[in-house]
């Protein structure tokens, strides 16, 4: 089933009410922008990371942290890293524009974006011991995973000379990771989208084993939110689905191994590595 922007707007709304994966104030935004000689600046890959914290007083002008144009061979565009936080309710603001005239307008002037369709939100775990493609480019994915909102490109316009010659992308994709821990180049299909990333915060989670082989699951809630029952699911050697209300749960020997993911009713809240 195709994903809509005005689901996508539901889904942010819904995860940014206090309480249900974290308690956000703002979002730290990362532009990658290349720039014509026209000045026109085209979307190459922006992340927009959910945090605690109220954004600084003011305007909220972007942080240039690349004075001197990233330049590569070949390319008509110079490229430019920029960095900035504004409040939730802004972030609100620009993805009802954009649903409205298509337009992605971060600042005084709309970003040049190729076709952006929303497609269906993703959990993303830390890597541990099975890494995922997105940790090359989300924000310190470490503890209990993120929501992912994200809207496509489908047309790759801008980008498509990056992907026709990987040495261009692996060229700037390593002048970008020399100024903020992006690796661009392991997700070529996701350059000229917009991520949204929403760290489940609410909880924390821990798994320990005993002597015995018995794996035990540990959730501690943030001191804001009021604990709710939960369930956690682990897939291994031998599926099991637990219902406990995720202060202490045993698991067999025999689970021992695999992947675990705490859910809140139908949606992923946290994923742990047993």
């Amino acid at each position: 089933m195709n994903w809509t922007t005005d689901q996508l707007l539901d889904e942010l709304k819904r995860l940014l009410q206090p309480g249900v994966i974290g308690f956000y104030e703002s979002f730290e935004v990362t532009e990658i922008l290349g720039f014509q000689k026209d000045g026109t600046a085209t979307n190459f890959f922006s992340l927009l990371v959910a945090e605690h914290g109220l954004p600084p007083k003011g305007t909220g002008e972007p942080e240039c942290l690349t004075p001197k144009r990233i330049e590569l061979k070949k390319s008509d565009y110079k490229f430019g890293v920029f960095r900035f936080r504004v409040s939730t309710q802004f972030l609100v603001d620009v993805v009802e524009h954009f649903a409205r005239t298509g337009e992605w307008k971060t600042g005084p002037k709309p970003l040049k974006v190729g076709k952006l369709a929303p497609v269906a939100p993703q959990f993303v775990h830390p890597d541990l011991n099975d890494p995922h493609p997105w940790n090359s480019v989300l924000k310190n994915n470490f503890y209990e995973g993120s929501h992912v909102l994200e809207l496509f490109d489908t047309s790759k316009d801008a980008a498509r000379f990056l992907q026709r010659d990987s040495r261009l992308l692996v060229e700037l994709s390593q002048q970008v990771r020399s100024i903020v821990p992006m690796d661009i180049d392991g997700l070529s299909d996701r350059l000229g989208n917009i991520a949204i990333q929403m760290p489940v915060t609410v909880i924390s989670t821990g798994v320990r084993g005993s002597p015995v082989g018995d794996q035990s699951v540990r959730v501690a809630w943030h001191e804001k939110a009021t604990p709710r029952p939960l369930r956690i699911s682990v897939t291994g050697h031998c599926p099991a689905f637990l219902r406990t209300d995720c202060r202490y749960q045993r698991m067999r020997p025999d689970q021992q191994t695999g992947r675990g993911r705490i859910w809140k009713r139908r949606r992923a809240c946290s994923g742990v590595q047993c």
